[in-house]
């Protein structure tokens, strides 16, 4: 019978480094849990999508860890780098795990 345990070590929540052009740094970032991706398609829904955009790089980021209202009080020009973490993240959601 499987148990929460083997789950949890069969299915690990990945991470890894990514390097962002824009903010000319590099951040780490983890696959999004049932729960975030859950939510980030209900805020995309009903609040657009990049509201749901700054949910997912705010959950995603490892280090350093930015809150959705601390990416959202970031400069205007700023955006790009949370638009190329969801390019990041998207594309890592998508590798055969």
């Amino acid at each position: 019978m499987v148990d929460l345990k083997d789950l949890k070590s069969n299915f690990p929540i990945e991470e890894k480094k990514v390097n962002v052009d824009s903010w000319k740094g590099e951040v780490k970032i983890k696959r999004l849990t049932l729960e975030e991706t859950s939510r980030y398609y209900q805020i995309q829904k009903n609040e657009g999508s990049i509201s749901g955009m700054i949910q997912a790089v705010s959950d995603c980021l490892v280090e350093p860890k930015i809150s959705v209202e601390e990416l959202k009080s970031l400069n205007e020009s700023s955006f790009k780098g949370v638009e190329e973490i969801f390019g990041f993240l998207m594309e890592f959601s998508n590798e055969k795990k």
